[in-house]
C-alpha cells in the first residue's frame, strides 16, 4: 500500500479567497464524511501513472506508477494488491530494503498456514548502488498480523495521517477541501453532482524556483478521488511532471 496518496498543490501557494463560500459547495463538502466513504467502498481500484521530463529537451527521463485493487467486502476474506514500478529519475533509494527500488509487489491475503491470521507479502526489486548497474536485488518482508489489525492497515486506502478534525493521505479528498475551503474560486459542482477542483497554468514562486501547475480533480459526493490530471513544470530546474489518475469503486476486482 501507498503511504500516501496526495495529489493537490499545497494550498499554501494558492490566494486565499475571503469572500463568502458559496452555499452549494459548503454543502457539498459538510455532507461528506469517513464513515460514509468507508460504508460505501466496498472495492476499489486506483491507477496512477507520472513521467518526468527535461524541458530543455521535451525527453523523458523517467516515470512512476502504480496500481491499488483492494477487495474489503468481506474482511474475513480481505484482499489487496499494490504493484508500482518506476525507470530512470523516478528511481530513488529506498529506506527499507537500501535498494534503489524499480519494482514492487506488495499483497495482502489471508494466512495459508492459519486462517485466523492475514499475510502481508512485500517484494522489492533493485539496484545496491546509486549508479543502478549490475544486478538486480530482490527484498521480502512478510508480517502476519489478525483482524483487528487487518481493519487498522486497511484505512491507509482513505487516508495515511489524521488530526483531531481531518484525515488525509489518501483517497478520502473532503476533509482536505473543508479544511481548505477558503479556496473555493477553484472549485465547482457539476450537473452529474460531481466536485472538480481546477486549476490553469496557476504561477507557483518560491525563494529559490519558480513555474506554473495545472491540475483538474474530481470528486464524488463521498468525498472520494475519481480522477486527476496533473502538470507541473519547473522553469528554475527545466523540469517536468505529468500525471494522471483513475479510481472506480465497487466493481469486480480481478487480482490476476
Amino acid at each position: 500500500m501507498k503511504k500516501s496518496i496526495c495529489f493537490v498543490l499545497p494550498l499554501v501557494l494558492l490566494a486565499s479567497c475571503g469572500s463568502k463560500v458559496p452555499q452549494d459547495i459548503q454543502d457539498y463538502i459538510n455532507n461528506c464524511s469517513l464513515d460514509k466513504a468507508q460504508s460505501f467502498v466496498k472495492t476499489a481500484h486506483l491507477s496512477v501513472a507520472s513521467s518526468y521530463y527535461d524541458t530543455t529537451s521535451n525527453k523523458v527521463i523517467g516515470t512512476s506508477g502504480y496500481t491499488v485493487k483492494v477487495d474489503r467486502n468481506d474482511y474475513e476474506n480481505y484482499h489487496s494488491l499494490t504493484v508500482e514500478a518506476f525507470t530512470g529519475t523516478g528511481v530513488v533509494k529506498d529506506e527499507d530494503s537500501q535498494l534503489y527500488v524499480i519494482d514492487t509487489t506488495a499483497e495482502i491475503s489471508k494466512s495459508a498456514e492459519d486462517s485466523s491470521l492475514f499475510l502481508s507479502h512485500l517484494v522489492k526489486h533493485g539496484y545496491d548502488n546509486e549508479e543502478k548497474t549490475g544486478e538486480v536485488k530482490e527484498w521480502v518482508e512478510d508480517v502476519k498480523f489478525n483482524l483487528a489489525s487487518l481493519k487498522e492497515e486497511s484505512t491507509k486506502l482513505f487516508y495515511s495521517s489524521s488530526t483531531l478534525n481531518s484525515v488525509s493521505g489518501g483517497i478520502y479528498y473532503a476533509d482536505f477541501f473543508k479544511s481548505e475551503i477558503n479556496y473555493y474560486p477553484y472549485m465547482s459542482i457539476d450537473s452529474n453532482n460531481i466536485f472538480t477542483f481546477k486549476l490553469e497554468k496557476y504561477p507557483v514562486k518560491t525563494d529559490t524556483e519558480q513555474g506554473f501547475y495545472n491540475e483538474t480533480l474530481h470528486m464524488n459526493e463521498y468525498g472520494l478521488v475519481i480522477d486527476v490530471d496533473q502538470d507541473i513544470i519547473n522553469y528554475t530546474t527545466n523540469r517536468e511532471s505529468k500525471m494522471t489518475a483513475a479510481a472506480t469503486y465497487n466493481s469486480t476486482i480481478d487480482f490476476d
